[in-house]
């Protein structure tokens, strides 16, 4: 009976170091946002650490009979790494940046003999190589899914902040543990993000593209107006304007580009759309009822077949898919003139109006006798 109960102990401490661990990280943030009461997140943060210290020391003893020696020592390093943690923190100020760095180091080292409080390793997220097959996406590497990505964070926040896009490095060989390395860095005045292969996440793209505008406004790189403006992109989502469409104080206006593929593409659609007609007439069917016009099916289909195309096909690009949505949908909307012509049309099939009555001729009146109307005698002269 003595196994089952030191197991139960040992799972209730990691949910609470876990835990504790999670709002310690949680507290860092809170100071870089107010000032004003960062003497009580920091209390709070010693507290979580206690807490945290205690459940591992617990965990020194419950591990070593569920577990073993070895995961009982490291039980007994984590303990340790928390305790020094604590004192240095009632010793000395610390900054958030330093204090969530090492509030990460110790999470992966608790996660590191406990997989399944390791985040990263979430089966409810799904598998990678099974979402891909389901999207019928190419194979490709992680590296490579990794730097796309970064590529792309970039592109939308230079695009967002109207700002030229800096070069993007990533480093196979890191000079310092890869999940705490980034860095902004401008070479002969060229800008460049730094960073490690596999720690490339959008809060580290996001901090070092806030130092890239602190550069280009000539202000000095500030770490904590980093960390503000990355936890806030990341907070959106960074891609939450996915539409410049959408409503509301944050809604993006449309650029001149966009413009011009809107106005464009239905000109184009115009344009197409008079062409179709024009070949009603070639072969003779300009004055055939709207289902046996060539023109009828050819915008029907193409607008249609445009409209699709682009969200089946991965090999188009987005600028041809903006221009092919825009032109397909405006020939799709002739549905609306074919079908008020074939209403204006049936009423006059099914009911002919009966001609209108004509009116006799005029006759000029026959004369009568005067002995027909009883007279005998005629003035003549």
């Amino acid at each position: 009976m003595t196994e089952p109960k030191e197991k139960y102990f040992l799972s209730f401490n990691k949910e609470e170091i876990f835990k504790n661990l999670l709002a310690i990280e949680g507290h860092f943030r809170n100071i870089a946002e107010s000032s004003h009461s960062d003497q009580g997140f920091l209390s709070c943060i010693v507290k979580h650490l206690a807490d945290a210290e205690g459940h591992a020391d617990e965990a020194i003893s419950h591990s070593l009979t569920v577990e073993g020696e070895e995961q009982s020592r490291k039980w007994a390093a984590l303990r340790d790494q928390l305790r020094e943690f604590r004192r240095k923190l009632q010793a000395q100020p610390i900054s958030m940046e330093e204090g969530i760095k090492q509030t990460r180091q110790i999470r992966r080292f608790f996660e590191g003999f406990n997989r399944e409080y390791d985040i990263s390793q979430c089966k409810a997220c799904g598998n990678v190589e099974e979402i891909l097959a389901k999207l019928k996406i190419p194979k490709t590497s992680i590296a490579e899914l990794e730097e796309e990505t970064a590529h792309r964070i970039i592109a939308h926040l230079s695009s967002k902040y109207n700002v030229p896009k800096p070069k993007l490095k990533l480093l196979d060989n890191c000079p310092t543990e890869p999940t705490e390395f980034g860095m902004f860095q401008a070479r002969s005045g060229e800008p460049e993000i730094v960073l490690c292969r596999g720690s490339a996440d959008a809060h580290k793209i996001g901090h070092e593209f806030a130092h890239y505008l602190q550069f280009l406004e000539k202000k000095p790189l500030s770490e904590q107006e980093a960390e503000q403006f990355a936890l806030k992109e990341v907070a959106k989502p960074i891609y939450a304007e996915a539409s410049h469409f959408s409503s509301g104080e944050n809604r993006m206006p449309l650029t001149w580009k966009d413009t011009g593929f809107i106005v464009g593409g239905q000109h184009i659609g115009k344009a197409l759309t008079k062409a179709f007609e024009m070949i009603d007439g070639y072969v003779g069917k300009a004055a055939a009822p709207v289902q046996e016009r060539p023109s009828t099916w050819i915008n029907i289909g193409g607008g249609l077949a445009l409209i699709v195309i682009p969200r089946i096909s991965k090999r188009i690009s987005p600028t041809l898919d903006y221009l092919m949505t825009v032109i397909g949908g405006y020939m799709t909307t002739k549905v609306w003139d074919y079908a008020e012509e074939s209403m204006a049309v049936a009423p006059a099939a099914r009911f002919v109006a009966a001609p209108a009555p004509t009116p006799p001729t005029p006759t000029a009146p026959t004369p009568i006798a005067p002995a027909a109307m009883g007279i005998k005698y005629q003035v003549t002269a």
